[in-house]
């Protein structure tokens, strides 16, 4: 018995079984879509972003993004459960794809304060939109999705991914800003918009919706291959069971008082 149940957790497990590859990859999704929808740029190179863009005060304007960004998580902790996680994802993927193509439509207007406001602008409601999506919902799909045998490794392919996407992007978007290399400015914008709708395609077509389902719910509707655009509709057997059971209950008691108001 705890030869089997090793066979079930080790590595190989993750492989063999198609199923739990396929949860393994879906999982990681919001989790890996993290860097590649902007997070090197709108964080971690976010001052010098502005001061290459001629935004007037560029710490100030770094400043007001994270505290949108603060604002931003706290209400996700309601938006998650209330949304659901596929929306978010995927409405949100659209939204920074976009706010991303807007930062790149910048390039084509000439710098000044006005400009440089509207940069800020756009980089604080993208974080706002990334505090409400991929932030929260990269750790809760690893948690949800992922099988339970192998969360643990699931966790770590996640993680690993997220972490090489972080280093190159963290070495390539300083040189892809700097007026010594690429110097593309503001049109990083345009890199990121494409990256992100890359990233939304196996969101559309692999990422469920998970809000108030159970592990046991998720299993099932796995192991039955339900497409992911239907998780939220399908009904699981349980609750098949259930509803017919409580139809059969109702029928059974219309029944009782049509006898009761017709005695022979």
């Amino acid at each position: 018995m705890a030869k089997r149940s090793k066979s079930q957790s080790d590595w190989g497990a993750i492989f063999k079984n198609k199923t739990n590859l396929k949860r393994a990859f879906v999982s990681a999704i919001p989790f890996s879509f993290q860097n590649i929808c902007g997070v090197p740029l709108m964080f971690g190179y976010t001052t010098y972003f502005f001061q290459l863009a001629g935004v007037t005060d560029p710490f100030l304007g770094n400043l007001v993004k994270q505290m949108v960004l603060v604002a931003g998580i706290i209400l996700s902790f309601y938006t998650v459960d209330v949304i659901g996680r596929r929306p978010l994802v995927l409405y949100g993927g659209v939204a920074m794809g976009v706010l991303t193509f807007l930062v790149g439509c910048l390039s084509f207007v000439q710098m000044n304060a006005a400009s440089g406001s509207a940069l800020v602008a756009l980089c604080c409601l993208w974080a706002f939109v990334y505090a409400n999506s991929m932030a929260p919902i990269g750790w809760l799909s690893l948690v949800e999705i992922s099988s339970p045998s192998i969360r643990a490794k699931t966790t770590s392919i996640a993680v690993t991914i997220q972490y090489l996407t972080g280093i190159l992007f963290n070495y390539t978007v300083p040189l892809m800003l700097s007026n010594q290399y690429a110097g593309w400015g503001t049109k990083i914008g345009f890199f990121f918009a494409g990256t992100t709708a890359l990233m939304l395609i196996p969101v559309i077509f692999f990422y469920p919706e998970t809000k108030g389902r159970t592990y046991a719910e998720i299993d099932e509707l796995y192991e039955r291959g339900i497409p992911a655009w239907r998780f939220h509709t399908t009904k699981t057997y349980a609750q098949e069971e259930i509803e017919n059971a409580g139809s059969a209950e109702v029928l059974a008691q219309r029944q009782k008082n049509n006898t009761a108001g017709h005695p022979n």
